[in-house]
């Protein structure tokens, strides 16, 4: 009976540690926060910001949604924890470009967060309105071991890295 208990016990705790992300081997996880079409980048070329205060959370979030639907509250980030890393794709002559993340574990080695993005364009023939849009996508990531962060396309191509130093 005792051996069931302590077994049991050991379940239960690795259950736990588990959906915390505790568990051994865990990798830390980015969480998408926002995604959009107009995000109100005028430049042609990628970027990013790094954003670890939620004074700059709140005004950058304002920025992102200005172009697109009314205003509301950002989704809340401990920035204790976890910091929130913008995307922006660039400005392009058309609908049908998108920033996407998948289920897909991040990366965090040696001091470098590697986020790996899908970088969506319209096929060569479709019909798409000509509309100039720029799209971006805001992601969560942990502060912790995190001195660099580097942002992949789904091909494995490095489109972008930044220091994640505070903002």
């Amino acid at each position: 009976m005792k051996r069931v208990r302590v077994m049991l016990c050991a379940a239960v705790v690795s259950a736990v540690a588990g959906c915390s992300g505790l568990g051994a081997g865990a990798s830390p996880r980015a969480q998408v926060l926002f995604t959009g079409a107009q995000c109100g980048r005028s430049e042609p070329n990628p970027a990013a910001r790094w954003v670890t205060r939620d004074a700059v959370w709140q005004s950058t979030y304002g920025a992102l949604r200005a172009n697109g639907s009314k205003a509301v509250q950002p989704p809340s980030v401990d920035f204790d924890e976890r910091g929130v890393l913008v995307v922006y794709m660039g400005r392009r002559p058309t609908a049908g470009y998108r920033l996407l993340m998948h289920d897909t574990p991040l990366s965090v080695r040696d001091g470098v967060a590697r986020l790996t993005l899908e970088w969506q364009a319209p096929p060569p023939d479709a019909v798409t309105a000509q509309i100039i849009t720029s799209p971006c996508i805001a992601v969560s990531l942990p502060l912790s071991g995190v001195a660099h962060i580097e942002v992949y396309d789904q091909q494995g191509n490095r489109r972008l890295r930044l220091d994640a130093a505070a903002d």
